[in-house]
């Protein structure tokens, strides 16, 4: 009698994590036009293992935060994996005139996950194109906004075959040659999934009023020339911090730094952390509560999907 639809995954970062918030919607079916749908009401029958979930009762809007202590508690590399459930009854009122309910379940998967680049990758400087894993702190690399800053911190994780069979999600996003616009990339690009591109074009504006906006790789999974690969000796990601979030240059195609008021610190580890302290000493609380702000407004999870579908839907009528 009821389906349920919209958001059924979040991502949780941030130093505070951030919460991960979606929207359900509850299509009431009936027998026949005699029926008449009233509405359907929402709350958590399963909560999660490692945080909190609620969810608004009439309209479905749910947030999931993780408890600060096991987020404390992760390794470097790691993607974390949690599942609350929610209930949906959907009410209709019969032809007899009394009021019919029907209940549906839905799972809600959180992850958390650290943007970086594939080893491999050009990213612009000064001096040309370098690898990213030939990057090191003081090195300058070319940004949109404000030309040639320093690297002030890199580093990197490996993850073997052997981890992406367990955990797909964490396969890189490939994005083709001039998929995302005349030679952008320049050449193939390789991002973790949750690793922003900048896109830009009419559609963009029309549908979102910004002449440019952020989107994760994984959100642009499906457009022609980008997918997710599992690479048969694994892959290394390689995470570039600078003062600021910036946009770079890799492969030629402008993308994100890291961010660090949208991706966990304590993800990283404990001699990474130290690390960080070494380098921004004081500065580093400061930093910790994420940054001013992104450098461009960062496309939802629901915002990417529209734009990937009308962008589709464009293409199929040129």
């Amino acid at each position: 009698m009821l389906t349920i639809s919209g958001d059924t995954t979040g991502t949780v970062t941030g130093d505070p994590p951030l919460p991960a918030t979606g929207d359900l919607d509850g299509t009431i079916g009936v027998p026949n036009q005699n029926w008449t749908p009233i509405g359907t009401f929402w709350e958590i029958s399963d909560p999660p293992d490692f945080g909190t979930a609620s969810i608004n009762p009439f309209t479905g809007e749910w947030t999931y935060e993780v408890d600060p202590a096991y987020y404390d508690s992760l390794d470097p590399g790691d993607i974390v994996t949690d599942t609350f459930v929610v209930r949906g009854v959907g009410v209709a009122l019969n032809p007899g005139g009394n009021l019919i309910g029907g209940e549906a379940f839905q799972t809600i998967t959180i992850q958390i996950e650290v943007v970086c680049f594939a080893s491999g990758t050009l990213i612009d400087t000064p001096i040309g194109p370098v690898p990213v894993e030939r990057l090191e702190p003081d090195d300058l690399v070319l940004t949109m906004d404000r030309g040639a800053q320093p690297i002030r911190w890199v580093e990197s994780a490996h993850l073997g075959p052997e981890r992406l069979a367990e955990n797909p999600k964490l396969c890189p996003v490939e994005i083709a040659k001039g998929a995302l616009g005349p030679n952008l990339p320049s050449r193939t690009l390789r991002v973790s999934p949750q690793h922003r591109m900048l896109v830009n074009g009419p559609l963009v504006e029309l549908l979102f009023g910004e002449t440019e906006t952020l989107v994760a790789a994984c959100h642009l999974v499906g457009l022609p020339g980008i997918r997710m690969i599992k690479p048969q000796d694994g892959v290394t990601y390689v995470h570039v911090l600078l003062d600021d979030h910036e946009i770079l240059f890799a492969e030629g195609a402008p993308s994100e730094s890291l961010y660090l008021g949208d991706e966990a610190l304590v993800v990283m580890s404990s001699e990474g952390l130290q690390e960080l302290g070494e380098i921004f000493g004081s500065k580093l609380d400061s930093l910790q509560q994420g940054f001013p702000s992104l450098a461009r407004r960062a496309l939802r999870s629901y915002e990417a999907r529209v734009l990937v579908s009308e962008t589709s839907a464009a293409e199929r009528c040129v």
